[in-house]
């Protein structure tokens, strides 16, 4: 590792513990630290109930995937599609609960 790596890493565990939501959630099985925030679903997109965004350490998700299982207390959420960015160090990724028709 070089310096450089070192204080990126770094900044990206500040950055999971800054906004002081971080939690232990399962992706695909496995536990990993992940910053979480909630919101609203959008009715205009058809999407029932509340969705949520994670920001994960890439070094614990390499690379997210469209319905990848994301378990938060006792919650199952989906990876939604083309749900995430991020660089070389973390990953912002975007949750589903549910979806379906608004009726």
């Amino acid at each position: 590792s070089t310096p450089h790596d070192i204080f990126t890493q770094a900044a990206a565990d500040i950055i999971l513990g800054a906004a002081g939501k971080a939690a232990t959630i399962t992706y695909n099985g496995t536990g990993v630290v992940a910053d979480v925030s909630y919101h609203h679903g959008d009715l205009e997109k058809d999407l029932v109930g509340e969705e949520a965004k994670i920001v994960v350490k890439v070094t614990d998700v390499a690379q997210p995937a469209y319905r990848d299982t994301v378990v938060i207390g006792a919650t199952t959420w989906r990876v939604k599609e083309d749900g995430w960015s991020g660089d070389a160090y973390i990953w912002d990724i975007e949750l589903y609960r549910s979806e379906g028709a608004v009726m």
